[in-house]
């Protein structure tokens, strides 16, 4: 094997995985590939002239995480897309995320995802909640558990939805005491949904992909396993 590197990190904390040789302060590298693990002095000696060396400053170095489980492409696309509603913890702060996500997009649905399921409920979440953001566009938000969404008034008619509508198999539409559908669907009735309105674009859900790459590269993740992968993710994955 080649012991010329043409990258060193020196003075860095280095976590090795290695049970033996558990930490370090340097490494050398060539191409893709870890040559050595070792001390400053003895990375610098692999190093080929001209090498690059990039001083981690005393910083935590660490092997890629890999997400064996993740949702890239769709997860992608709803937080390139749509309002972001995972910091909101008040009826009034979710309102006005969507407020200005649905002045900024000019889409004919409002859409917001990552609402948080233990502060937002059927005590406090309704269509008529969302209603006082618009009663004209329609409103679709998706929470952070993957199991709970919620609609305004407009976006149940856009769907037909009303009290007489029956609840899809493995997931119901919270009901009134009336009957009446107050805006809260759970489980399958989600799918239900999400199926009859107007699909993404191509390079909508290529644009999610981008932006859910730059995310994880922004936490050191370098590898990923989408678990859900059709025939659409993958036409996207080929176009990029």
């Amino acid at each position: 094997m080649d012991r010329t590197a043409d990258t060193i990190v020196i003075n860095g904390d280095i976590r090795t995985m290695d049970g033996l040789h558990p930490r370090a302060i340097a490494l050398a590298m060539a191409g893709e590939r870890i040559l050595a693990v070792g001390s400053d002095e003895d990375m610098r000696a692999l190093a080929a002239p001209g090498a690059r060396v990039i001083d981690a400053q005393g910083r935590l170095v660490l092997p890629g995480f890999q997400d064996t489980h993740l949702h890239l492409q769709d997860s992608g696309a709803d937080r390139a897309l749509f309002a972001d509603l995972e910091g909101a913890r008040t009826v009034e702060e979710l309102q006005q995320r969507l407020a200005a996500s649905g002045k900024k997009r000019k889409s004919e649905w409002i859409r917001g995802v990552g609402w948080y399921s233990g502060v937002f409920g059927e005590h406090n979440l309704s269509r008529h909640v969302l209603d006082k953001v618009s009663i004209d566009r329609p409103i679709f938000i998706y929470a952070s558990d993957g199991h709970s969404a919620a609609l305004n008034s407009r976006g149940l008619e856009m769907l037909g939805l009303g009290a007489q509508s029956p609840d899809p198999e493995n997931g119901y539409f919270v009901r009134e005491k009336d009957g009446s559908l107050q805006g809260l669907v759970y489980e399958d009735a989600i799918g239900w949904v999400r199926e009859r309105m107007p699909k993404l674009t191509d390079e909508e859900y290529a644009q999610g992909v981008r932006h859910a790459q730059s995310l994880c590269n922004r936490h050191g993740i370098t590898g990923v396993l989408d678990a859900l992968v059709a025939e659409r993710h993958m036409r996207v994955y080929k176009l990029l």
